[in-house]
């Protein structure tokens, strides 16, 4: 193994401590907005205790999340992406176990799902951490590298800013759609909440695909070899289209079956609002893996802004869409309302892509170039 320099000890000294200090304030403005929040999103009454149960365990387990997700993107980061992946397996069976421990058998109820998260992104972070300690322990942070890092700070900062204002415009957008979704009732509700976990189960392969793709890209663009950028680029592309429609014909055919998994056969309204969803969106899936596939090209090259802005696009979009139709179309509307936003965001992907290549210089060149 080979010797590392103080810089690249460093950082996870930086990262450690803020982001453990940006979490911690997180955590507890998210906890004192809480009420207010739900309240702004029409949360029906009958369910704003049971919300605020799973919210206020999650949102305090917030720390566990935050080293989970620090851990694993170190083990990434040398290469090792077998062991984030065996440890993010770890996390779902753990998750999958403990739920069915507290909710079924303890009758926990909500809260016991939620704790059930926070234990099992605990326990992940922790064999994350010794895994680190026995296999590359000199990555770890050590007492004499504690301080105040002001260059490193800025730069983590600054990577970590574009990483985060992707991720709240999307959730900040879905808490906006929720809101839409919530003057259907109950059974919007219901619906709307089955059906975006048989989404995001089948997101989670276009999400692991793109960061599989920016590794490779971002490990092939820093040694200038633009050829294999390229050929990471048309691969995954490939790979992204024929999984796309592969789920897209299986949520089509399964849409009911999917649905009965989470709601059961008396509960028709909830069904009926699911399967309509569940049909409608798996049309547009494809261009879902697509935009997948582009993120992790642009994120590869160092592009981070990119994914950031069609994100922010898709989001404005869903959100206008879905908030003008839903009493018109129901929670078809938010379907149609995400296939259009993903249309926008492959647009622009495309044009961006394009533009890069028009310019006649490769992404390594430019940035030999300084452009």
């Amino acid at each position: 193994m080979r010797s590392f320099t103080a810089r690249e000890i460093k950082p996870p000294s930086v990262a450690v401590s803020l982001g453990s200090l940006i979490t911690l304030l997180l955590s507890i403005s998210s906890i004192a907005a809480l009420q207010p929040v739900l309240s702004l999103i029409h949360t029906p009454p009958g369910l704003t205790g049971q919300v605020s149960a799973y919210l206020n365990v999650i949102i305090a387990g917030m720390i566990a999340t935050y080293f989970y997700n620090l851990f694993s993107g170190i083990l990434r980061s040398v290469g090792n992406i077998n062991a984030a992946l065996y440890f993010l397996f770890l996390s779902v069976v753990l998750n999958v176990a403990f739920d069915y421990l507290f909710v079924a058998l303890f009758s926990f109820g909500v809260a016991g799902a939620a704790w059930a998260t926070v234990l099992a992104q605990s326990i992940s972070a922790s064999g994350c951490f010794c895994y680190l300690l026995k296999r590359y322990g000199r990555l770890l942070c050590r007492r004499k590298d504690a301080g105040i890092h002001r260059d490193l700070a800025r730069q983590t900062l600054a990577f970590g800013c574009a990483s985060a204002l992707h991720q709240a415009s999307l959730y900040l957008g879905k808490i906006l759609v929720q809101g839409a979704v919530n003057t259907l009732g109950t059974p919007g509700i219901a619906a709307y909440t089955a059906a975006t976990r048989i989404e995001g189960f089948a997101n989670s392969f276009g999400d692991s695909g793109s960061q599989a793709m920016s590794v490779f890209i971002s490990q092939n663009y820093g040694a200038g070899n633009e050829r294999r950028v390229s050929e990471g680029l048309r691969r995954g592309l490939y790979l992204h289209v024929m999984l796309g429609a592969a789920l897209s014909v299986i949520m089509f055919v399964s849409a009911k079956a999917g649905m009965l998994i989470f709601l059961t056969p008396d509960e028709t309204p909830a069904l009926n609002y699911g399967i309509s969803y569940l049909k409608i969106i798996s049309a547009f899936y494809v261009l879902c893996f697509v935009g997948c596939a582009f993120v992790g090209y642009f994120r590869g090259i160092g592009k981070v802004l990119v994914p950031v802005l069609g994100t922010t696009l898709h989001i404005g979009l869903r959100v206008l869409l879905s908030c003008f139709l839903v009493s018109k179309l129901g929670l078809s509307a938010v379907a149609i309302a995400t296939g259009f936003g993903w249309i926008i965001v492959v647009l622009y992907q495309s044009i961006t892509y394009k533009k890069g290549r028009a310019s006649g210089t490769g992404p390594c060149r430019q940035r030999e170039s300084g452009e």
